[in-house]
């Protein structure tokens, strides 16, 4: 009898999930009824609003849609297609910006863009919070903009409620407010050698696992290759990694950046050891050099996909 109504639930289950995925609606034109499609798309890449003067609804081929939205305030952003409704060769897609849902648009309105830059907002661990070693926090709270999430979360919570531990596997290791550049720098490098440059940080593992308590869908992506750095940004998701300063190929230099764009031969850097007014805070750099910097058996290709 409790095998009977085992499968009896089985098999409710799936014919629901078949109903759902196959949602009538009433034409406009008539009383017929017509099916429409709908895909949710869990690896769809960023596209462009190319068009402006159209609607964006808040549901797809339905008689209760209506208009929340026109593409001209959105004309050039980047969005990112969620799911996707199919109904007589007609496509929309429901799209989102920095975790924002919009709604429903139609296909023809969107673009395969030339380059990805996303909607980040830069963050400097210099001013007006000095926190000289809390590149880890300030590359993520950079990161986590772009995704529009933390909004309410100030960079100094950030940096004073991450992890910390003697072990950078387990958490960060050093004080985020205390300058260690310049003669320190030296000093140390002279004293304990190239791994003390490198002991202040926290790494990949329990730095994603901090993420995700603003962000989900954070991941460690350690040794990640070019193709896939490239597929992350193109699917809207920055990337917090291990580089130089400035990205300046040498091998005396350990920070951590933030990767939010890239178009053809060119990654786009947020680097967030600048102050608010000075240049090279973001800049394009070649994929050859970045990864070279990237790949140096002394960083170890570390990196958190958020």
């Amino acid at each position: 009898m409790k095998l009977k109504t085992t499968l009896l639930i089985i098999i409710s289950c799936l014919v629901l999930s078949f109903v759902n995925l196959q949602t009538p609606v009433r034409s406009s034109s008539s009383n017929e009824i017509r099916t429409v499609k709908i895909t949710r798309l869990h690896h769809a890449k960023l596209k462009m609003i190319r068009q402006k003067g159209w609607s964006v609804y808040n549901r797809p081929f339905s008689l209760h849609s209506k208009a929340v939205l026109n593409t001209r305030q959105l004309h050039g952003q980047l969005v990112k297609p969620t799911t996707k409704a199919t109904h007589d060769h007609q496509i929309y897609y429901r799209i989102i910006h920095r975790s924002r849902v919009y709604g429903w648009v139609n296909a023809r309105c969107l673009a395969t863009p030339r380059q990805y830059i996303l909607p980040y907002q830069y963050y400097s661990q210099l001013y007006p919070l000095w926190a000289p070693e809390a590149c880890e926090a300030t590359s993520l709270k950079i990161g986590l903009s772009a995704k529009g999430l933390a909004n309410d979360v100030g960079l100094m919570y950030i940096v004073d409620h991450m992890p910390e531990s003697s072990n950078s596997n387990k958490g960060f290791s050093g004080n985020p407010y205390k300058d260690n550049s310049g003669f320190y720098y030296w000093w140390n490098l002279i004293k304990h050698g190239f791994n003390s440059i490198f002991s202040q940080t926290i790494y990949p593992k329990p730095l994603a696992k901090y993420a995700r308590h603003y962000d989900p869908d954070a991941r460690n992506i350690t040794d990640a290759k070019k193709a896939k750095l490239i597929q992350e940004v193109k699917h809207g998701n920055p990337v917090v990694f291990v580089g130089s300063f400035q990205m300046i190929d040498t091998n005396s230099s350990y920070h951590i950046l933030t990767l939010v764009g890239y178009k053809k031969g060119h990654f786009l850097v947020a680097d967030p050891y600048r102050y608010l007014g000075q240049r090279h805070r973001i800049f394009w750099v070649k994929t050859t050099r970045f990864m070279k910097i990237f790949d140096n058996q002394l960083r170890g290709r570390r990196a958190v996909a958020l």
